[in-house]
């Protein structure tokens, strides 16, 4: 980390950029900005966003993880960090809550979540000639023609324990016994050899393969993805946001998500929601919101009951696919939240 400062100090310099402010993002990049900040003559203003913390992390992942993804090491950096700074832009309640509790951070508060680019996110048609549909029907044997109209129920995001891909398989198994018409899309990163290793082992023993297909990183294609979707689903079982969800909601589908996703539980759902009992148990229920549908972490029952919900009732699909959008749409935009950012930190705003 010190090379990599030296290099970027050096680097402003041959080119003259007059910096006025630092906006880091994790807590590397946050240790870089502070490092930074006191090889200057004049300190500039530092505003760090987590998206996640340690603390959250370590609450969330097995402990024989910790040593790997280096959990100790990163509560202890980032807790030596906060009064350096000038602000932190929490992302969530949930980033909040844990700055306060597990961090003793009493403010200054900025809410900055992620935003969307609505020149690449946005509903739309996708033609049948399109390279999407191209590149799913050479990842699976299922011929063009009938893809075209299956039910898609897609998944994007890193390939990590932490993002519920092996309950997602699981209810998508269930749910293919009664739903043959139905596809699943989901991301899996071939470079992590274990987890990848772990996922297609589940998916060839699910009884469902032959209606499964992984992709790994499909940026270009991404867009047009979320658009042939029926339904956008992250299990996941810790999220500092849920960006992937926020980019299906722009291209205007629904979300199913575990409670563990902020963007879901605290802007997709709304105000109004109903609660769907699938269990026996007090706990076995999924709540439906105005623009997603909400369901027990790790549940792979209260996922199937949520997926038979959406993709047996196409009016409420489309009901909350529209809400979803209006939620987003133009509210996460990057000119309206930068905008509101600059306000608050009292910098000039200038519109490109």
């Amino acid at each position: 980390v010190p090379e990599l400062v030296e290099s970027l100090e050096k680097w402003i310099n041959k080119e003259a950029i007059d910096i006025d402010l630092i906006v880091s993002h994790y807590w590397d990049a946050a240790l870089i900005g502070v490092l930074y900040n006191r090889k200057r003559r004049l300190p500039i203003k530092h505003i760090w966003v987590p998206h996640s913390l340690g603390a959250i992390k370590r609450r969330n992942v097995n402990s024989k993880e910790w040593k790997e993804l280096r959990i100790d090491e990163r509560i202890e950096t980032e807790k030596g960090l906060i009064g350096e700074l000038d602000g932190i832009a929490a992302t969530s309640s949930l980033i909040q809550h844990s700055l306060e509790e597990d961090y003793s951070y009493k403010g200054p508060y900025i809410f900055l979540p992620p935003c969307i680019d609505t020149k690449r996110y946005f509903p739309h048609e996708v033609k049948r000639n399109s390279e999407v549909w191209e590149y799913l029907g050479e990842r699976s044997d299922i011929l063009k023609d009938k893809l075209y109209s299956m039910k898609i129920v897609t998944e994007i995001s890193r390939t990590d324990n932490t993002k519920g891909k092996d309950t997602l398989i699981k209810a998508f198994a269930e749910l293919y016994k009664k739903n043959k018409d139905s596809v699943l899309v989901v991301a899996i990163d071939e470079n992590r050899k274990e987890i990848a290793e772990n996922l297609k082992k589940l998916i060839r023993e699910s009884g469902a393969s032959e209606r499964i297909i992984t992709v790994g990183s499909i940026w270009s294609l991404l867009p047009d993805l979320y658009a042939i979707s029926d339904i956008y689903c992250t299990p996941a079982v810790q999220e500092g946001f849920g960006m992937s969800a926020q980019e299906a909601a722009a291209t205007m589908k629904p979300v199913i998500a575990s409670d563990r996703v902020p963007f879901v539980t605290e802007f997709l759902l709304g105000d109004k929601t109903k609660e769907v009992q699938f269990g026996k148990g007090d706990k076995e229920k999924i709540v439906i919101g105005e623009g997603a549908v909400k369901v027990p972490v790790g549940n792979v029952a209260g996922f199937v009951s949520a997926l038979e919900l959406l993709l047996n009732d196409k009016p409420l699909r489309e009901k909350l696919a529209e809400k979803a959008y209006r939620i987003t749409i133009p509210y996460f935009t990057w000119n309206s939240m930068v905008k509101r950012f600059l306000e608050v930190i009292n910098m000039k705003y200038e519109k490109e």
